[in-house]
């Protein structure tokens, strides 16, 4: 369906940009928080935004390129997802990280999953317009919508008049792992030798639905792994 392929990439394309600005904003509110002067900010806020342009830039030569095609071995979407895994782990190294995220909304780390539900019409779409296998769609073995489903009744709960900490720990760590589990099923679901599926799709090697494993999903277990990280210091 010619339709909701062109819907599909539109809300791709929308929802990968405001995710990327919801992330520069988190990082430039948590600055402000930590007492971090405007004129400070302005750089930081250039640098993130200019570090996940480029880094959505060099996702979509590849997937021009088709360099994200491979039919033996591991499907190279099995290492797209690295760079954002390993640039989260060297932000948890860097002091001046961990002093921003100390002071970031421990509740805005929780709203922001929300574009998980958004997410999830995103597959429906495709599915629904045969260009997704149906154990990738919400009828089948992906369920991470309900993070995001849950997300801005959580953050709510979590930290409204008091802090529910091992619930919100929990949460964080339950959308940790559906995160994990959807990169997964994303990977095993391309053509490849080692494929785990027999209905397989190249659709997540193409622009710009190659942003889903080299971008949003690592993103999200990297915002939880830093909600985790924050809740420690929570009595």
């Amino acid at each position: 369906m010619p339709g909701s392929f062109l819907l599909a990439q539109i809300l791709m394309f929308s929802l990968a940009l405001a995710v990327a600005g919801a992330v520069v904003w988190g990082i430039d509110r948590a600055a402000q928080r930590a007492g971090i002067g405007l004129a400070e900010r302005r750089p930081l806020r250039t640098w993130v935004g200019l570090a996940l342009a480029l880094w959505l830039s060099i996702l979509t030569e590849l997937a021009r390129m088709g360099a994200l095609l491979k039919a033996e071995g591991l499907p190279v979407l099995a290492l797209v997802f690295m760079p954002v895994l390993l640039m989260g782990f060297a932000l948890m190294r860097s002091r001046a990280f961990r002093l921003i995220l100390r002071f970031a909304a421990p509740e805005w780390l929780v709203w922001v999953h929300s574009f998980r539900a958004l997410l999830a019409l995103l597959f429906y779409l495709l599915w629904t317009g045969g260009l997704l296998p149906a154990h990738l769609s919400v009828q089948g073995l992906n369920q991470d919508f309900i993070v995001g489903l849950t997300a801005p009744m959580a953050g709510t709960l979590f930290f409204g008049r008091r802090y529910h900490l091992w619930q919100a720990r929990l949460w964080h760590v339950f959308g940790l792992l559906l995160a994990a589990a959807t990169l997964l099923l994303i990977v095993w679901s391309t053509p490849s030798a080692r494929a785990a599926f027999p209905e397989t799709t190249t659709l997540f090697t193409e622009f710009p639905f190659v942003w889903v494993p080299g971008f949003l999903l690592p993103l999200a277990i990297v915002l939880h792994a830093f909600a985790l990280w924050q809740l420690r210091m929570f009595k």
